[in-house]
Parts: C-alpha cells; sequence; structure tokens
C-alpha cells in the first residue's frame, strides 16, 4: 500500500466510529477530512474506547512520575532557545551557503517560518515542563496544541507539496464496507492503484482495527514496564552526561545568538561542525561558509 494510504489508515479507521457503528464508509472519510481540515485532532481521542482512554493516561502518568525533572525540563530549555535561534537568526540559516545548497530552494520564507510555528507550538505548550505532563489533559492538550499544530502542518504540506502529511490526499481514499456481522466488519481502503483489507472489531461501541484490539493489552503493559524503568535509566552518571550533552547543545547554541553577521554566523557554525566531526573520529575540520 502507497505512504499516503498507511498514514491515513489508521486515522480513517479509528475516527470512523465517531459516526457510530452504523455510519457507512462515505460517513467515515468526511467526518474525518472534516476533523483534520478543520484542525481537531481531539476527535480521534473521542473515538478511542474508555478503556484504551483511560490505559493512556496511565502510561503518561507513569512516564510524569519516573522521569527525571531536570533533565525533562532542560531538554524543553534547549528546544526553546533552537526556537528563539530559528526565529532571530533567519536571515543567517536562509543565508548558510551550505543550508541553501542542501535545501535545494525548498525552504523559503514561507516554509521555514511554518516550521519555527510548528516548533513553537509544543515548546509553549503545558507538556514543556514535567509537572505539566504530571497535570495533562490528553483531550484538552489536542484540541489545543494538537489543534495548532495541525494547521500549521497542514500549511507547511501544503507549501512544500510533501506526501509527508498527506491531508490534501485525503479525499482520494476510498473506503468501502466489504462485510459485517455482529460485531466485526472488513472495509476496503483504496489509495491510488492500491487496495487493502482491514478487518474491525467492536470494542465498547468503537470500531478499532481488530490488530489493535488484539494487541493492546500487551502493548500497554510493556509501555508501562518502560515507563517505571525510566527512574532507573535516568540517574547518576546517565543523569550527568545528559545533562552536559544539553548544556553544550546550549553552548552551541548561544554562539549562533552571539552573531550579528553572516560571517560570524558561518564561522560558529563552521567551528561546530569542526568539533563534532573531530568528536566522530574525522579530526579537525576547518570552518566551514567562510
Amino acid at each position: 500500500m502507497s505512504r499516503v494510504a498507511k498514514l491515513l489508515l489508521p486515522a480513517v479507521i479509528i475516527l470512523g466510529a465517531c459516526s457510530g457503528p452504523s455510519a457507512g464508509p462515505d460517513a467515515i472519510v468526511q467526518d474525518l477530512a472534516k476533523s483534520l481540515d478543520e484542525g481537531h485532532p481531539e476527535a480521534l481521542w473521542d473515538a478511542l474506547p474508555a478503556s484504551y482512554q483511560t490505559d493512556i493516561n496511565e502510561v503518561i502518568g507513569l512516564f510524569a512520575a519516573n522521569m527525571d525533572k531536570d533533565v525533562y525540563n532542560k531538554g524543553f530549555q534547549v528546544a526553546d532557545k533552537l526556537v528563539s535561534v530559528l526565529k532571530n537568526k533567519k536571515q543567517f540559516i536562509l543565508g548558510h551557503p551550505m543550508i541553501a545548497g542542501m535545501s535545494q530552494g525548498r525552504l523559503n520564507d514561507e516554509t521555514y517560518d511554518a516550521v519555527i510555528s510548528t516548533l513553537e507550538t509544543y515548546t509553549t505548550s503545558e507538556i514543556s515542563t514535567l509537572d505539566g505532563m504530571k497535570n495533562l489533559n490528553v483531550r484538552s492538550f489536542l484540541t489545543k496544541t494538537g489543534g495548532n499544530a495541525a494547521k500549521d502542518i497542514k500549511t507547511l504540506s501544503e507549501l512544500s507539496n510533501s506526501e509527508a502529511v498527506p491531508f490534501e490526499k485525503l479525499q482520494d481514499i476510498e473506503v468501502n464496507l466489504v462485510s459485517h456481522s455482529g460485531e466485526k466488519a472488513t472495509i476496503s481502503v483504496k489509495a491510488g492503484d492500491e487496495t487493502e483489507e482491514v478487518e474491525l472489531v467492536m470494542v465498547e461501541g468503537k470500531w478499532v482495527p481488530a490488530k489493535m484490539a488484539s494487541g493492546w493489552k500487551d502493548g500497554v503493559a510493556e509501555a508501562k514496564t518502560k515507563m517505571t524503568e525510566l527512574s532507573s535509566q535516568m540517574s547518576g552518571e546517565q543523569k550527568t552526561q545528559a545533562l552536559m550533552s544539553m548544556d553544550m547543545a546550549l553552548a552551541a547554541l548561544g554562539q549562533f545568538e552571539a552573531a550579528s553577521t553572516q560571517e560570524e554566523f558561518n564561522t560558529a557554525l563552521g567551528g561546530i561542525m569542526g568539533m563534532a566531526m573531530g568528536g566522530m573520529g574525522g579530526g579537525a575540520q576547518p570552518p566551514m561558509g567562510e
């Protein structure tokens, strides 16, 4: 199946529950297209069985309880500093010859601003601190932050003509009912010249993929185990190394922030890349972009 279909299939199936178990394929696709187009990813949350929502909340709670606060918060400090550099040094970034060459003209003012907007949506959201994660309301997060991000990503997709987030391809997907008996159904999803059949089962009044339902309990149990192990994985020397790496990243971003000319920015980038290459065994590298 095409990349577009693989990306959209889970959402098509899950969001179909919003129209109720009696909804036909046309209603499923129309509801999905309307919700995504209007920037309402919270519809996906509403479509999940209540027990699935509880499981997700518990996994998030375990993450927040076991994740190291210093490491988590500093990670978002780095992300916030990165967004600041991207916003304030836009002309130097776009003006760097290596970056211009790598983007091959795809990175212009509009796409650049859309990328920053998407990143900033998360760095200024409730998940930017561990305390925020501990008190996270998933539906509220999806409604506000998720909705804003969806609009930004859609804009980015349209500007870059990319299929990475193929909102404009949604209407091309054709969904048909193959069979329906009680709490089981099979649908066919056609994208382009490819068609895939998917088995569905009813869980607490919501249609979900049969594979998703059969593997849900084991998947949640595995996720909970991994979240519980975070406290031991991020302590002592590991925590020290993580914080040191992020301090180095902040220092590097500080050099970009201090640049007041294109030449200073190019020199800073060249020096940092030279050190990175040297750290990987490449030896000393000359400054780039001069």
